[in-house]
């Protein structure tokens, strides 16, 4: 029995992995996400853990140990467990929530629990992202789960403002001289938007000392300015 059991285990283990590598992976690789090449090996890896407990329980059951007493002592073992772990299985279903909605994508912009970053690693107790100041954040799933996300990268472009002031002494034609030199060197920057979204300069206020102008403009994603 328990060499028939060991060789049926085996079988259909090698079974998971070749419908893994022949269709799951395959199928992963074709999406633009990276977060299901994360969870294929953990979801493996449970196949294989679950496959190998009904294949020892079935090995026990034919050598007349008391299988039922043992899935329930087993089950309020399980309990006290949970309850002692409770922390640790709430990161786990925040995790496996992030994996089915897909909030934000690996190498996502966000701003998660009070960080702003880079999405590095998406598992299945933490999320971590890479600040732009070059730190390392590791924020667990239950709280990733459970709070606001905004995800940058998803915006199809980055709106820039910044302020221009000119003295008062500037005479008007110089002024706007000074707009038009300014608009068109940034509108010829690679990834700054035309058309609508064009660079425009409009007139704020009166300071103390200069006029203030106020530059905008809007850059496109795609170019990697994260």
């Amino acid at each position: 029995v328990l060499a028939s059991a060991l060789v049926g285990v085996l079988a259909l283990s090698r079974l998971i992995h070749l419908i893994f590598e022949t269709y799951a992976v395959k199928m992963a690789e074709k999406t633009d996400s990276r977060m299901d090449d994360q969870i294929l090996p953990v979801l493996r890896r449970v196949l294989k853990g679950i496959l190998w407990i009904l294949a020892t329980l079935l090995v026990l059951d034919n050598f007349g140990f008391d299988v039922m007493a043992l899935i329930t002592g087993l089950g309020i073992g399980g309990i006290a467990v949970a309850m002692a772990a409770k922390d640790t299985l709430a990161n786990m279903l925040g995790g496996i929530t992030i994996f089915i909605d897909q909030p934000f994508k690996i190498e996502d912009v966000v701003k998660l629990g009070g960080h702003l970053g880079k999405v590095e690693e998406v598992g299945l107790r933490t999320t971590r992202l890479r600040t732009f100041e070059g730190h390392l954040v590791t924020i667990p799933n239950s709280v990733a789960a459970n709070s606001n996300i905004e995800n940058i990268s998803e915006r199809p472009s980055i709106r820039v403002r910044f302020n221009l002031g000119l003295t008062y002494d500037t005479p008007m034609e110089k002024c706007r001289e000074a707009v038009d030199l300014v608009v068109e060197a940034v509108s010829g920057v690679e990834g700054v938007l035309g058309d609508d979204d064009a660079p425009s300069v409009y007139f704020v206020e009166f300071n103390d000392s200069t006029l203030d102008f106020q530059l905008t403009y809007f850059i496109d994603l795609e170019y990697g300015f994260f």
